[in-house]
């Protein structure tokens, strides 16, 4: 077999190569709340960049299901990308994402409570002059 037949052999079509780059850019997601997840265990604080990126991978998720059903025919290779990453899941992680916002949230705002009242205590509520 000559190089240039077998190079055509693994050449992708350019809709498995969409779908390659969804693979890649969701692997990515992937990976970055399976660190917020082990940290979050740990009291990890979750910010709005973990909600930004919980929202982004939901909108990619629903673009690359949306590309596959209208190129289905086409794709060969990543057809099981498609079938991997359901958008239920995502939903499913945005929803975490949120209640672990909202834990965060709560956390600090016992935990500021709590030395607002410690700082008031120590220093005495300042009179009010006259």
């Amino acid at each position: 077999m000559s190089i240039e037949l077998s190079k055509k052999l693994i050449e992708l079509s350019p809709e498995d190569e969409k779908m390659k780059k969804y693979n890649e850019r969701l692997l990515e997601f992937q990976k970055y709340f399976s660190d917020v997840t082990c940290k979050n265990k740990n009291a990890r604080v979750v910010d709005q960049k973990d909600m930004d990126m919980a929202e982004e991978s939901l909108k990619l998720v629903k673009e690359m299901q949306a590309f596959y059903k209208n190129n289905s025919s086409k794709i060969i290779n990543y057809s099981r990308v498609a079938e991997f990453y359901t958008i239920a899941n995502f939903e499913k992680r945005c929803e975490e994402v949120k209640k672990w916002k909202n834990r965060t949230d709560e956390r600090y705002n016992e935990s500021q409570l709590i030395k607002d009242y410690m700082h008031e205590k120590k220093d005495g509520i300042p009179s009010a002059q006259a």
